[in-house]
């Protein structure tokens, strides 16, 4: 699925109003609300559920969302997250929005770790009969030297070579052959063509998962002369 274009979004960004009504639409933020000491549902005054007894208190229409604790308007949030997401660097962004670089940072970082916490919770599957997914490992650290692997997580993931570039990236606590071997398992499915380099762990593939396991060994060119995997 393609990203919306600016202009087929430009009624989310233009205020907070059409933004809120979006939200609320699309069941992003509560549709109805209601009031836990009477048991009746609340009416929505701009920003707020109010009860018809104005003795209860007022409650946010964004309580208990992505946009709960915002000091700015949610037109202008979803409006960085969606430069984000069409990979405009974060410098462009601040000088598009007038917000701080501090600001965009704190969306941004929040946005990610509310992908992190869906994504932990996925059943994903990528791959499928005979489309190409390409998997590989990586140590993440602060180290100057970081292939030591000291201090440093390791992540494994997979790409498919399709459109929609489903993927999987997870930590894993080593690089043994049971340890990427059971993440194979649990997040391609069976009838991929599995593509490598030559680490050592991968080697029988094909066997364990009858897949197709094409490798390419970067010591000595970057595509396989003959299979041309790369």
């Amino acid at each position: 699925m393609s990203i919306p274009s600016f202009f087929e979004l430009k009624h989310i960004f233009d205020t907070p109003e059409s933004c809120t009504n979006f939200l609320i639409e699309n069941k992003v933020i509560y549709q109805t609300k209601e009031c836990r000491l009477y048991r009746i549902n609340m009416i929505r005054y701009s920003k707020t559920w109010r009860c018809k007894n104005k003795k209860c208190p007022q409650v946010s229409i964004f309580q208990n969302s992505f946009f709960a604790e915002s000091k700015i308007e949610p037109n202008q949030v979803m409006l960085i997250l969606h430069m984000k997401l069409i990979n405009i660097p974060s410098t462009s962004i601040q000088l598009f929005t007038g917000h701080s670089s501090s600001t965009i940072a704190t969306y941004l970082k929040k946005y990610r770790e509310l992908l992190a916490f869906d994504i932990k919770d996925m059943d994903i599957k990528i791959g499928g009969e005979n489309i190409e997914v390409e998997i590989d490992k990586t140590l993440i650290s602060r180290k100057k030297s970081p292939w030591t692997g000291k201090d440093g997580v390791w992540v494994f993931g997979g790409i498919e070579r399709t459109r929609e570039k489903n993927m999987f990236a997870i930590m894993v606590p080593d690089r043994t052959r049971e340890t990427l071997y059971s993440k194979i398992e649990q997040f391609i499915k069976p009838g991929s063509i599995i593509i490598s380099d030559c680490f050592s762990s991968y080697k029988r593939i094909n066997k364990k998962f009858k897949m197709q396991h094409k490798t390419v060994d970067h010591s000595k060119n970057f595509k396989d002369p003959i299979t041309g995997a790369h």
